[in-house]
């Protein structure tokens, strides 16, 4: 097919693992590169019109790449709006079966006292925090609901590997450590769990776990709008490794956007050109790594 490749390299654009497309006018789900154990992405090719629809579930991005000589007749947009009707309907079905196994999965739960992450990051386990066969579990929660429920969980394990709650959403959420009030003067928000702890440990004030760079303006945005007046830093990670490779660094880019779009503050570890190059990122290893290794 002519425009074969121009389809494929649309898809891998967007993030969905694809070695090949198979546009027999069916529905495949795919990995991505975000989920590449899961299969959030999605496409299906519709021979008719030649138009491929495409995207990705769990971020709710949808695409639609035609043929410029193409032409989409009403029942071919009909059929991409059933397929999308499908799609949203069950996505919101997922939505709330994972809400509800979140839950049921923290509150069988026990309180966590001692753990190997916790032992190797320094940190002890927080209000809030559990274990569930050896492992972290940490409840993501709702700022702005009543009663704060718990909508998603992230299961830490002792080597460090990080999973949340399959179709659960992550967007806005967050793990509050410290006290919540109705009325602030400052908060933080941070990457992960074991930095907004090291954080929390050195202000003693609420900090926000948002668990990945990604998340940050989403619980920076939540936060602005419980507390209007706060002031509200972003504790970013500096990922100067990967800036060396990629020309990026994801730690700063993210939380100064973040920040941005607030009216906020960023604050960053002072590492040293050494600390750096052996891969020190975030407030958890500037306290805790003055040997220069990773914790």
């Amino acid at each position: 097919m002519k425009n074969y490749n121009e389809m494929l390299a649309a898809t891998r654009c967007l993030g969905l693992k694809v070695n090949y497309l198979n546009l027999d006018g069916n529905l495949h789900r795919v990995p991505t590169d975000a989920k590449p154990k899961s299969f959030n992405g999605f496409y299906r090719y519709f021979p008719d019109n030649q138009t491929l629809y495409y995207g990705d579930w769990q971020l709710d991005i949808t695409r639609t790449w035609r043929s410029e000589h193409s032409e989409q007749t009403q029942s071919d947009r009909f059929a991409i709006k059933q397929l999308m009707d499908r799609q949203k309907k069950q996505q919101e079905q997922d939505l709330v079966l994972a809400i509800q196994n979140a839950r049921d999965f923290y509150n069988s739960s026990q309180s966590a006292t001692t753990q190997q992450y916790l032992t190797d990051k320094h940190i002890i386990a927080p209000e809030g925090v559990r274990v569930h066969s050896g492992n972290l579990i940490i409840p993501l929660v709702d700022l702005l609901t009543a009663g704060i429920p718990i909508m998603n969980v992230q299961t830490i394990w002792p080597n460090g590997k990080k999973l949340f709650m399959k179709n659960a959403r992550i967007s806005g959420f967050c793990f509050p450590i410290g006290l919540i009030e109705d009325e602030l003067e400052s908060l933080y928000i941070a990457e992960g769990f074991s930095t907004a702890m090291t954080v929390h440990m050195i202000t003693d004030e609420l900090v926000l776990a948002a668990m990945n760079a990604g998340n940050l303006e989403s619980v920076a945005l939540a936060a602005r709008k419980r507390w209007p007046k706060a002031k509200i830093i972003i504790t970013g990670d500096d990922d100067w490794l990967t800036e060396q490779k990629t020309g990026i660094n994801p730690g700063i880019k993210k939380a100064t956007e973040a920040a941005n779009a607030i009216g906020g503050f960023t604050c960053f570890p002072p590492f040293t050109a050494e600390q750096r190059k052996n891969n020190l990122t975030d407030w958890n290893d500037y306290l805790f790594s003055a040997s220069g290794r990773k914790a």
